[in-house]
């Protein structure tokens, strides 16, 4: 099975009992069409996992991140009928909320809403709750 490797970031704003993620409406011609989802794509052969995401987030966003203040968060793997994606998920604090200005929604904390998010990203966002909250 073919392995692909991607790179997204997971904008956040925390407060004392609440966690925001910022996503953006996937617009494609494929099953994800519509769906709530974490800015990133494909690591090219000569980009490191960091650099990538820092290009995916310029070019779907417009938005111009200082590398120093991503963070890796874990790297999992997703497992389609075709290919698996080995995730690379960085974090970054939105303090300035640069994200909201680009346009971003706030995903609902109650996790609500899981039928509008890729499946591939359901268990990051729990993990990220657990990091963030137990």
């Amino acid at each position: 099975m073919k392995i692909i490797p991607i790179s997204i970031l997971i904008p956040f704003k925390r407060d004392q009992d609440s966690l925001s993620l910022w996503v953006q409406i996937r617009k494609s011609n494929d099953e994800l069409n519509g769906k709530k989802e974490f800015p990133g794509g494909k690591i090219e052969v000569y980009e490191t996992p960091l650099d990538a995401c820092w290009r995916e987030v310029k070019e779907e966003t417009g938005v111009d991140l200082v590398k120093e203040g991503i963070e890796l968060f874990k790297v999992y793997e997703h497992d389609y009928p075709s290919k698996t994606v080995l995730l690379n998920v960085f974090i970054y604090e939105d303090a300035r909320i640069q994200f909201k200005q680009a346009g971003f929604l706030r995903l609902d904390p109650e996790l609500s809403n899981f039928q509008d998010i890729p499946e591939a990203n359901f268990r990051i966002i729990k993990d990220l709750w657990s990091h963030f909250y137990n």
